[in-house]
């Protein structure tokens, strides 16, 4: 028993992925059936260059388009074959910035976020934590408030439902100042000993001294512990 696929009829049954970034340039699949080697696509308005050919399936660029759904027609054999609303662009997400850029750690700083592409922002994010009181007050601005956090700079994360866009260091979080203890609490007079100073608010570059002399080696590991080791001393 032979089957002739072309008795089905040619038809455009979609495009896969079904949605991608606005701006051009990715690639999609138009699926169809009983696509010809002289077949054409059109997307948006705009003939696009067939990449590979298939009985089943194009390879095609998309085009520069704005956000939006946009039309699909194959013309093969003579035929046009159109599907409405084949392929979705949605905008990319940029973050321009935020301000103000620092904050205390307790939260509770009311920030405004400018760049694009923020039309149905879902979250904010500060060192992968969300921010409370989103408002998209448009495509451009974001307002919300900085909950609690951990003394450093952090990136700043805005995700929509299909992309995101990220300010790198974009705020910092500032605990006050505060050596709270040191562990351990006693090491020999020839040094050497590595010690942990455990706090608040740490910074680099850092140092650290022990009775007036520069401890060795002075490294922050994170906005609560610096790591040193501790020099020569006198009996």
């Amino acid at each position: 028993i032979a089957f002739d696929e072309n008795a089905l009829g040619r038809a455009l049954l979609g495009v896969t992925p079904g949605r991608v970034a606005a701006g051009g340039g990715q690639t999609v699949s138009v699926v169809g059936r009983g696509c010809g080697a002289d077949a054409q696509v059109v997307m948006g308005g705009q003939r696009v260059v067939v990449e590979a050919f298939g009985p089943n399936a194009l390879t095609v660029t998309v085009p520069a388009l704005g956000a939006g759904s946009y039309d699909v027609s194959v013309i093969t054999g003579g035929e046009t074959l159109s599907l409405s609303d084949a392929i979705m662009l949605f905008e990319s997400v940029d973050v321009s910035s935020l301000s103000p850029a620092q904050g205390p750690a307790t939260g509770g700083t009311d920030v405004r976020i400018t760049g694009q592409g923020f039309t149905g922002a879902t979250e904010v994010r500060i060192a992968d934590v969300p921010l409370a009181e989103l408002d998209v007050v448009s495509d451009t601005e974001i307002t919300a408030r900085t909950v609690a956090g951990s003394h450093g700079t952090f990136d700043v994360v805005v995700k929509t439902p299909d992309a995101r866009g990220v300010l790198q260091g974009g705020f910092r979080y500032i605990e006050d100042f505060e050596v709270i203890a040191l562990e351990p609490i006693d090491g020999s007079i020839s040094g050497n000993t590595y010690v942990s100073g455990i706090g608040r608010g740490f910074d680099g570059p850092v140092a650290a001294t022990f009775d007036g002399i520069d401890g060795i080696d002075p490294t922050l590991e994170n906005g609560s512990v610096i790591a040193v080791r501790t020099p020569p001393h006198g009996s």
